[in-house]
């Protein structure tokens, strides 16, 4: 956890990478799960974006290849602030979560089941109470018939 000071009047915010010690052992997810305030009078002035700078240098230190961040959809300065940073937002439904609130996330590139993998266990590492709803499953290709056929 970071404190995110002020020069002149002291702590205006705090930013956490969340990293249960399960998730850095063989087979765990190599993940965490980043979250951060900061106080309104302080916000759009890049403390934010400098701590996520900050709290990337530590994850990749110890082994962490994927962090992630739920925002508020209404949250546009946190949306611009992740993608600046390359976040990039899952498509995911949360249980268990706030409505409006996305995943978004850093990290090595997988697909998006792969990811979908990724975040679920972290979360049950976390043992968050939130989980993800299933991927929906593909439309099987629908069988174009020949004109022989009809």
């Amino acid at each position: 956890m970071l404190a995110i000071l002020h020069p002149e009047f002291g702590l205006i915010g705090v930013a956490a990478l969340e990293c249960p010690p399960q998730a850095l052992q063989p087979g765990g997810s190599r993940s965490g799960r980043f979250y951060y305030w900061i106080g309104e009078e302080y916000q759009w002035q890049g403390y934010g974006t400098q701590a996520m700078q900050l709290l990337h240098q530590l994850a990749g230190k110890i082994g962490v290849l994927h962090i992630f961040s739920t925002v508020d959809k209404t949250n546009i300065a946190s949306q611009r602030a992740l993608a600046k940073l390359g976040y990039q937002r899952l498509p995911f439904d949360i249980i268990g979560e706030r409505p409006g609130y996305r995943y978004h996330h850093f990290g090595q590139p997988l697909n998006e089941a792969a990811l979908h993998a990724v975040l679920t266990q972290l979360l049950t590492e976390l043992n968050s109470g939130i989980s993800l709803a299933p991927l929906a499953q593909a439309e099987p290709a629908s069988q174009t018939l020949e004109p022989s056929q009809c």
